[in-house]
Formats: C-alpha cells, structure tokens, sequence
C-alpha cells in the first residue's frame, strides 16, 4: 500500500499531513519532529 504524505516549510516551521487520512496531521520546528505523522499512519493502517 502507498501513502502519500505533503511535507511543507515555512517560516515557522515544518507542517505535514496525508490527505488520504482524515486527521493526520503534524506541525513542528524541525523535518525530525514530523516522524509522528510516519508513526500515526503505522498506527492507522
């Protein structure tokens, strides 16, 4: 199975999300701290 997961930067930070799962989203300072969102689709699938 293939995920697709969108990874954004800005001046804030890091933002990531996969549109395929309602909810799953994840915001922080460094590339690192958007691991969660990797975690929460093991978690979810």
């Amino acid at each position: 199975m293939q995920i697709n997961a969108i990874i954004e930067h800005d001046q804030d930070g890091f933002f990531a999300y996969v549109p395929s799962l309602k909810g799953c989203v994840s915001q922080g300072d460094t590339l690192e701290w958007n691991n969660y969102v990797a975690g929460f689709i093991m978690f979810r699938v």
